[in-house]
């Protein structure tokens, strides 16, 4: 198995929640291994799981002497990471889940970030939807600066959990996850965050987002969708919302120097839209003169398709 080089950062722990997850575990493990450092730590918690022998477990210990694996009784998702979190050994703390993969860049790219930037609690990447076979289902741009990376999360679209690295003492200060947020337990989170930071986001793609029906963000959609939908309604009220808007022009000439900028910017539309429909057309005007400007300043022609299938989208959202 390939390990990381050792390099003079800061170290980081990896938090990966387990419950029946051994079709995965082992190519999982691999990539953890091949994107970490040897100061850092894998620390797996086993919530449970059923498919997996206390042999295999043992195994696990025995491969690398960064893994650490805690065994506990089923408690769900909120407990599993809340107790993970209290057993980090480090301040950076970085999510993964056991049917994702990583870019090999994912962990020392977020490290150097907060190491560099201490106001950010918590920050994202862009990341890559794949299935099963590793097919490329889609790309979400991240939004980057704290202000729209906020602001996102009226969509909650480019802030998935798997690609974030936080401080543990920031998320710990949030009151960590709570059980009736689940399963929107992250979004919640990330808005408590807001409320006593800022989040931000690297441009580029660190994760890929693996999407199977026996995955915890398809068996809960309704609910999720649900408590996601309340949680982003309350949280576009936000008068802070309404001062990035103030600030959009500005924040928006910085995707000048990044990758995929227009695709950032289609994406900042989006959440436009659903923040005109959140706010009840109260900020109509604005939002309106927003559009033109961003369409007035790049080629229509290639942004009109664009645009046709994101209203589309917002439609069969609103039936």
């Amino acid at each position: 198995m390939m390990v990381a080089q050792s390099d003079s950062r800061q170290p980081c722990t990896i938090l990966l929640p387990l419950f029946n997850g051994a079709n995965f575990l082992g190519r999982s493990i691999d990539n953890l291994c091949k994107i970490t450092s040897p100061q850092d730590e894998i620390l797996i918690i086993n919530d449970g799981s059923t498919d997996i022998t206390k042999h295999e477990i043992e195994a696990l210990c025995k491969l690398d002497t960064r893994i650490i694996v805690h065994c506990c009784q089923h408690r769900g998702l909120v407990e599993t990471l809340n107790f993970g979190i209290q057993n980090a050994s480090h301040e950076f703390i970085a999510r993964a889940d056991i049917d994702d993969t990583y870019d090999y860049k994912r962990i020392s790219a977020q490290v150097q970030y907060l190491a560099n930037h201490p106001e950010i609690s918590a920050v994202f990447s862009d990341y890559k939807m794949v299935n099963l076979s590793g097919r490329n289902l889609g790309l979400f741009p991240s939004a980057i600066s704290p202000e729209l990376t906020a602001f996102s999360l009226i969509n909650s679209q480019r802030t998935a959990h798997p690609s974030v690295m936080y401080r543990k003492s920031a998320v710990i200060a949030a009151g960590s996850y709570l059980a009736e947020d689940f399963p929107a337990e992250d979004l919640a989170l990330w808005i408590r965050l807001v409320d006593k930071g800022k989040i931000a986001s690297l441009p580029e793609i660190l994760l890929n987002y693996t999407l199977h029906s026996a995955s915890i963000t398809q068996s809960k959609q309704g609910l999720m969708r649900t408590k996601s939908l309340d949680l982003r309604k309350v949280f576009a009220l936000r008068p802070e919302n309404l001062v990035t808007l103030n600030k959009t022009q500005d924040l928006l000439v910085q995707y000048k120097k990044f990758p995929r900028r227009n695709l950032r910017v289609l994406f900042f539309l989006e959440d436009l839209i659903t923040f005109n429909r959140f706010t009840k057309g109260q900020h109509q005007k604005r939002v309106a003169t927003i559009f033109a400007q961003q369409l007035l300043s790049r080629n229509v022609f290639l942004l009109l398709p664009a645009l046709y299938v994101l209203l589309m989208k917002l439609k069969r959202k609103l039936n």
